[in-house]
């Protein structure tokens, strides 16, 4: 849960904390990118007034840094660019594509065992029993013909 970030950086002054280092203002560009930098704290001064009479800024207690970057969590980047494209294990897609419609076939309301059979083609899906139908016999009864 986040707070509102007035609440939690209150202006800190010079003399509230004698012991902290107080870095240039120009130690960081003016302008950043919103993301990409820390907020950082910023150090104020009731000596040193404005013409207007308020607190002047005088540097930093803690300069805003640049954010590090986030891992790249892709493999092999530059395999893509060079055109080379890593050896297909086609087993290891036959083993996941069942395991696939088994799961589809589970989330259907059909057992583990019924599941099984309809991947191995004995029953279909309203569980009738798939008889095979022999081409052999086919063939002979076309050579017959001739």
């Amino acid at each position: 849960m986040s707070r509102p970030k007035f609440d939690r950086l209150k202006k800190q002054y010079v003399e509230d904390h004698p012991h902290e280092e107080v870095h240039k203002l120009d130690s960081v560009p003016s302008e950043r990118p919103y993301g990409s930098w820390t907020n950082g704290v910023k150090a104020w001064s009731r000596k040193n007034k404005n013409e207007n009479g308020s607190e002047s800024l005088v540097g930093w207690f803690h300069p805003p840094r640049r954010r590090t970057s986030p891992p790249n969590y892709r493999k092999n980047s530059t395999s893509y660019l060079l055109g080379i494209q890593k050896p297909v294990d086609e087993e290891r897609q036959r083993v996941k594509r069942v395991k696939h419609y088994l799961r589809i076939l589970r989330s259907r309301g059909y057992s583990m065992k019924e599941s099984q059979d309809i991947m191995a083609g004995l029953i279909d899906t309203e569980l009738r029993p798939i008889v095979p139908e022999f081409e052999s016999t086919d063939e002979i009864s076309t050579q017959e013909e001739e």
